[in-house]
């Protein structure tokens, strides 16, 4: 009967943390989740959590300590993911890729009016239950993310965008050498970004829970009024390095429709709307028209990848330089990545 009880409870643990997440190891250290849920449902989950683990010690007489112990080692191991909560987290619509492409590989199938596992899904998920009597799936996500690569695939293959982040010269050697590193965890950088459009950036991406300055901010449009303003303010000793698409397929990525320093620009992980992002626009090379400057196109020049965190060199495709002497300088700071005369990425 013991058993039975706890069975059920880690049952319930399991539930809570397939819809959201990480939850349960962010209610016992205290940390914030990798993402945005309604803060009364967080504040429900982790309520319920906080009952059932005093429930667990209870029942079985060890001390909450080592039950919390026992608990947090467990869900550190393993996370289990429901379909929706991982199409949130790779922005690969739950709707219109996921399921599909997991009818397709024979891992669920839909006889009635909910998806059940086949023998093979079984192999990668489990049923758990939802608080209210519900069945739905749980999912291993690094075993999920092997049988998802296809669409990961199939989706940058049929991208033409490209990715640029732009940067003082002075930057290269580190950046070569570490990566890229987000806002909040820049050290000893050269940074050329204007200060009061940056503050401005300091605000959460509602999607992931995350600041925006806890991602690498690229351009898909590197010849836009930033590039223009601090070319003038460096006296040119600007780069733009290529980073190669298949970043974007990284967890927790996010796309701003517009410069996201401004409160009005669409900011989404979903990989659906990216492929509508106005492309035309975003590409454009001038957004002054009869003498006025057209803010809507203006701001969607500035279009962006938001990548979480970091970006490794081995994403690296090429520097870019205006002109010989920037690529003398950066060609004595590095040996690694190819380097290019590029002078119409430059104004």
């Amino acid at each position: 009967m013991l058993k039975l009880r706890v069975n059920k409870i880690l049952d319930n643990l399991d539930a809570i943390n397939a819809n959201y997440p990480g939850i349960i190891v962010s209610c016992i250290l205290g940390a914030k989740l990798d993402y945005s849920i309604l803060a009364i449902r967080e504040s429900q989950a982790k309520d319920k959590i906080n009952s059932l683990l005093g429930t667990l010690s209870s029942i079985t007489s060890i001390t909450p300590d080592k039950v919390t112990e026992k608990i947090l080692q467990r869900y550190k191991q393993r996370e289990l993911i429901s379909t929706s909560a991982y199409g949130r987290i790779t922005g690969l619509d739950a709707k219109h890729y996921l399921f599909p492409h997991l009818l397709n590989a024979g891992l669920i199938n839909k006889p009635y009016k909910h998806y059940q596992l086949t023998k093979e899904g079984l192999r990668i998920g489990v049923y758990l239950t939802s608080e209210d009597g519900g069945k739905f799936i749980g999912w291993q996500k690094d075993k999920l993310d092997a049988v998802v690569a296809p669409i990961k695939e199939h989706f940058i293959s049929n991208m033409k965008l490209k990715l640029f982040h732009i940067t003082h010269v002075s930057n290269i050697a580190s950046i070569v050498d570490k990566g890229l590193y987000c806002h909040n965890k820049m050290v000893k950088y050269n940074d050329i970004s204007n200060k009061s459009v940056n503050a401005r950036r300091n605000r959460e991406v509602t999607s992931h829970n995350h600041n925006i300055h806890d991602h690498v901010p690229l351009f898909f449009n590197p010849k836009n009024p930033m590039l223009y303003q601090v070319m003038k303010e460096s006296n040119e000793k600007v780069v733009i390095i290529e980073i190669s698409k298949n970043i974007i397929l990284k967890d927790y990525t996010v796309f701003s429709k517009g410069n996201a320093a401004r409160r009005d620009s669409e900011l989404t992980p979903s990989k659906l709307k990216l492929i509508n992002f106005p492309w035309d626009k975003i590409y454009s090379q001038n957004w002054i028209e009869d003498g006025i400057v057209n803010t809507s196109i203006k701001s969607l020049t500035m279009s962006e990848c938001l990548i979480f965190k970091h970006i490794d060199s081995e994403f690296f495709e090429a520097i870019h330089c205006k002109n010989q002497l920037m690529y003398e300088l950066v060609s004595n700071e590095q040996s690694n990545i190819p380097i290019k005369i590029t002078p119409e990425l430059f104004f």
